[in-house]
């Protein structure tokens, strides 16, 4: 069955490939799967595998068996046959039409995503400097206080300001337009913001959901008791996207814990980490660790401003099918977690009274950006021809071994055992590499931004010894 093949393309990079089917090579197919029907199932009035053709067709149907025929074919041939067009689907192919008589099968085949990048060399953005204040490394060694406060479980009182609870439960922000009978839908990212296994909060209105009633609500609680309520918000940038709206809580407590502080001094730095000599090398470690944080968030805002600058820029065209592979697979990573929990995936969607489908129209927004956001790093990695070399991944491998070194479970073998999972595993392997053109990545756009990013066109530099290498090389071949 060798089939006709038209195809067009239409305006979202989609192949509507239309294959068709002379009746000459449908009828021999009819035959074959009559034959074999025929041996299946026992017809009346004849031998087994002897039934006629026109006879198996009144029994099963001509349709039905034509059917059977060309999704047969699909399965067996499509690929192949779409190779032998050049035809390369950039996502899942979908069937679009097939009709039994005359033979025909309609598939629109997603393809490879045209971006043209704009003059992203123009852009100019500073980077900005991290400064760490005293204030926010007091509010660190204070936190490293309270992490190491000696706790006692009570259960004879209520909690009180200054314990530590522990809840199992959620926090979702309830939607502005949200009727009196609204529940929370643990699918929707604009709603959970988190989902509680286990967490403890200290009962101090300065440091637990500042400037809310949060606290307020545990104090006087006890172990079983369950809390239903909700908190607001104050207006203002500090609280950002949450500024001004209302968040529903529904919380268990699991445990009331006093609290005992150590004393500030070189003694306490020293129980930290034996490398601390004094309460000044811990302050110094977490200026340090702040600085990092903070350059790393840095970054991480300027590469999204990048990017979103990028994306303004550029001229995408990319079939839809892209999109609903990055939905199809957040539902596959929901439906992992509602699984981990002990939930049936069915009994989960019924209870949010929703579909799978339903998910796209929800994720439809984001996800678009997400694949907006993925094609312009990939065609911004391919115009600054950013390539990761082996000595790149080995540095990268060696750099996180030697961050392990202070673990008191290092030791050579285990940084060898290291070096192997990193080189055979898939997923360690990718993550290495993600990291590194992550890294190649900010580091062009921060040249790129300050307006200093290298000539690609440039001829590259020659180290002086290589220069001097192809000079007498170059008077040896004169002299011959």
């Amino acid at each position: 069955m060798n089939p006709t093949i038209t195809h067009h393309e239409d305006d979202q990079r989609q192949l509507h490939v239309t294959l068709e089917f002379a009746e000459a090579t449908i009828e021999p197919a009819m035959r074959e799967t009559a034959k074999k029907l025929a041996k299946q199932v026992r017809i009346p009035g004849f031998r087994p595998g002897k039934a006629p053709l026109g006879v198996i067709m009144q029994r099963y149907g001509e349709e039905a068996m034509r059917f059977e025929i060309l999704e047969k074919w699909l399965q067996e041939n499509m690929a192949n046959t779409l190779m032998a067009e050049n035809i390369e689907p950039y996502a899942p192919i979908s069937l679009e039409d097939m009709s039994a008589k005359p033979a025909r099968i309609e598939l629109i085949v997603p393809l490879t995503p045209v971006v043209t990048l704009g003059d992203y060399r123009a852009i100019r953005r500073e980077l900005g400097t991290a400064e760490i204040t005293e204030e926010a490394v007091d509010a660190a060694v204070e936190a490293l206080r309270e992490r190491n406060a000696k706790t006692e479980d009570v259960e004879d009182r209520t909690a009180e300001l200054g314990d530590w609870v522990e809840v199992v439960g959620v926090g979702a922000l309830v939607p502005q337009d949200a009727a009196e009978d609204w529940v929370v839908d643990h699918s929707s990212e604009d709603q959970l913001f988190h989902d509680h296994e286990g967490t403890a909060f200290i009962l101090d209105e300065t440091k637990t959901y500042a400037g809310t009633d949060f606290v307020q609500h545990l104090v006087g609680a006890k172990v079983g008791d369950t809390l239903h309520f909700n908190i607001r918000w104050p207006e203002g940038d500090d609280f950002g996207a949450s500024a001004g709206r209302e968040a529903q809580f529904d919380l268990e407590v699991t445990g009331v814990q006093t609290r005992e502080m150590p004393e500030l001094n070189d003694e306490f730095a020293q129980s930290l980490d034996e490398t601390f000599a004094t309460l000044a090398d811990l302050r110094e470690a977490e200026r340090t660790r702040l600085q990092k944080a903070a350059e790393s968030r840095l970054k991480n805002e300027f590469v999204d401003g990048m990017v979103e600058e990028l994306i303004a820029g550029a001229t995408m065209v990319y079939p839809p099918a892209a999109v609903a592979e990055q939905i199809n697979d957040r539902i596959e990573k929901l439906k992992k977690q509602v699984e981990r929990y002990g939930w049936k995936w069915a009994d989960y969607l019924q209870m949010q009274e929703v579909t799978e489908e339903s998910f796209h129209t929800l994720w439809q927004e984001s996800a678009v950006m997400e694949v907006q956001q993925t094609l312009a790093l990939q065609h911004f990695v391919r115009a600054e021809q950013i390539t990761v070399l082996p000595e790149d991944l080995d540095a990268e491998i060696e750099k996180r071994i030697t961050d392990l070194t202070d673990k008191p479970y290092y030791n050579e073998e285990f940084a060898n055992l290291l070096r192997e999972q990193f080189k055979k595993d898939n997923d360690q392997s990718l993550s290495v590499l993600n990291d590194i053109i992550l890294a190649k990545v900010t580091e062009r756009m921060v040249q790129i931004g300050a307006g200093n990013a290298p000539d690609l066109t440039a001829e590259p530099e020659v180290p002086q010894e290589e220069q001097e290498e192809q000079e007498k090389e170059s008077d040896t071949a004169e002299t011959a």
